[in-house]
Order: C-alpha cells, then structure tokens, then sequence
C-alpha cells in the first residue's frame, strides 16, 4: 500500500498527495518518539529540561497533544466496506476500530 492511499482505511491521512503523507508519517513518529521519551525519564525530569532548554518552546509540537494524543500509525476500520452502511447511524463504533499500536497516556503537563 503506498501512503496516498492510507486514507481509505485512515481518514485521519491526507487523499491523494504524496507529499502530505510523507509529512504526517513523519509527524505522527516524531511525536510517538518525543511520547516516549517523556515517559521513559519521567515528568519531573522533562520538565526540568523545559526548563534549563526551553523545550517546550521550541520542539515544534504541542507537548499536551504529544503526551495525550494518539500516535498510531494507521487506525482501520474492520471489515470497512461491509460496515459502511450498517454504521452511519451508529455515532460509538470505536470498537470496530482495529488499532496498529498500543500507548499510554501520561498525565504531564508542561508548564
């Protein structure tokens, strides 16, 4: 499957531009990565390094949508074209949503 086709599984993914798509992938690693190395040295050590580097400032990304955001690579549906219908009417059909990755929350918060 090639990037600019992802979105007919994943809404979240630009349609039709190569270029968007390499962009989001890059994106949605960047902030799992920077997720991950929050909650490896823990909340009081990240925020001392806001702090003293100012990173919170400077990486690019909304620390609060890094921490709590959902990074996974690609969210499909199961089934999505024998679902299609059936769903419209549904507004909770998040259990139908079969997930690449699994992470947890943090409860940091830069300040």
């Amino acid at each position: 499957m090639w990037l600019d086709n992802i979105h007919e599984v994943d809404a979240r993914w630009p349609k039709d531009d190569s270029d968007e798509c390499v962009v989001f992938l890059h994106r949605l690693r960047t902030k799992q990565l920077l997720k991950n190395v929050i909650q490896e040295i823990g909340d009081a050590n990240f925020a001392a390094l806001c702090k003293k580097y100012r990173v919170d400032q400077t990486c690019g990304f909304d620390l609060n949508e890094v921490v709590t955001g959902e990074h996974t690579l690609i969210v499909r549906k199961q089934n999505n074209a024998e679902n299609e219908n059936e769903n419209e009417d549904d507004d909770d059909d998040d259990e139908d949503d079969d997930v690449y990755d699994d992470d947890d929350d943090s409860d940091w918060h830069p300040e």
